[in-house]
């Protein structure tokens, strides 16, 4: 998985497909606010999760969003997963008050995996 923005690729039009996966079902493509050199800002998304913009500072394409089918990223899902549910045994061994496991609860239920 690339840790940089940068992937190599100086314009939108060059990507047809996931470069992870090969998925090529585009799901979102869009431009917006022209840049004062003349270029768009534009992105494409792409059924899998995976999404590529374009940025008229550095004039390249960059990965904004990994691809979900990535086995690095399963990988890494498994292991929040994990994670989240030796917290969970830890709190219930030292015996949180019910409202506390409530509140840890709901403070957990959005942490996910970072893209990176």
């Amino acid at each position: 998985m690339e840790t940089d923005f940068s992937i190599g690729v100086k314009r939108l039009t060059e990507i047809t497909a996931c470069q992870k996966c090969g998925n090529n079902e585009i799901v979102e493509k869009r431009s917006w606010q022209r840049h004062s050199n003349g270029h768009w800002n534009e992105s494409i998304g792409f059924a899998c999760g995976v999404r590529y913009d374009f940025s008229p500072n550095f004039m390249e394409v960059g990965l904004a969003k990994v691809c979900t089918y990535d086995p690095e990223f399963k990988a890494r899902k498994l292991l929040t997963a994990a994670v989240k549910e030796e917290i969970f045994k830890l709190a219930e061994q030292r015996g949180i008050h019910p409202e506390e496991m409530k509140r840890l609860r709901d403070k957990l239920q959005y942490w996910h995996p970072s893209d990176w």
